[in-house]
């Protein structure tokens, strides 16, 4: 097991958001959670990530990184493309990529680039001038660039075309493909979860109160738009 969440609970302030999260992904497995909007799903990815305070654990690749600080985390192996995606605007796509990166990072680059040809031909141009999906493109490159074995994506679909969806559809495809990358993606986008994922669950009011293989979450969105 890669990421071990146990008991999570997670509070902004005195307002309890997580209530007992327990979830685990495997290596290279590709798993995604649901739910609506206030579910409290940024709060989950924030708590793996270290930015909101919490209880309970958070192991991964065996340690305990409960107490860890986020950079620390991301030494570790935890990449993130966080809602909003928090680019440097004044800098180009080459530089914000680059920047997240500490070796090997021609290989890398070259993936990326593969995976998104869009923002290589832009590389050179700042990230400021970039429409929401090609930026979208940039922040999944520049998780991807730390080298990650566990991928964190906060509703990438979020806001797109559907031409670039599909774009974003089909690298996260070729990630789960082709690297021994374990993904969790938090999405309101049912079809796209259940297209991509080898295991489901819904988060409600900051409790897991549906889980399984995407088979058995085939009729998800039944339980979604009921609660």
């Amino acid at each position: 097991m890669l990421l071990e969440v146990k008991d999570l609970k997670a509070y902004y302030g005195k307002a309890q958001i997580l209530h007992g999260i327990n979830l685990g992904i495997e290596e290279g497995e590709f798993f995604a959670l649901l739910g609506p909007n206030g579910a409290g799903k940024t709060t989950l990815i924030n708590s793996i990530c270290g930015l909101v305070k919490t209880e309970g654990k958070i192991i991964f690749n065996g340690k305990d990184i409960s107490k860890l600080k986020p950079y620390e985390r991301v030494k570790l192996g935890i990449g993130v493309c966080p809602e909003g995606r928090k680019l440097f605007p004044e800098m180009s796509v080459e530089d914000n990529l680059l920047l997240a990166c500490e070796d090997g990072c021609e290989d890398r680059l070259e993936f990326v680039y593969s995976l998104f040809p869009r923002i290589k031909e832009l590389r050179k141009n700042k990230v400021k001038n970039m429409s929401g999906g090609e930026q979208q493109m940039v922040a999944i490159g520049r998780a991807l660039m730390t080298n990650p074995k566990l991928l964190l994506l906060d509703e990438p679909s979020m806001g797109l075309a559907p031409i670039v969806l599909l774009n974003i559809r089909d690298a996260l495809m070729r990630i789960k493909e082709e690297t021994n990358i374990s993904i969790l993606i938090v999405e309101q986008n049912v079809h796209l979860a259940l297209e991509l994922a080898d295991r489901v669950a819904l988060l409600i009011k900051g409790e897991i109160v549906k889980e399984g293989s995407v088979e058995e979450m085939k009729d998800i969105e039944k339980h979604y738009f009921e609660v």
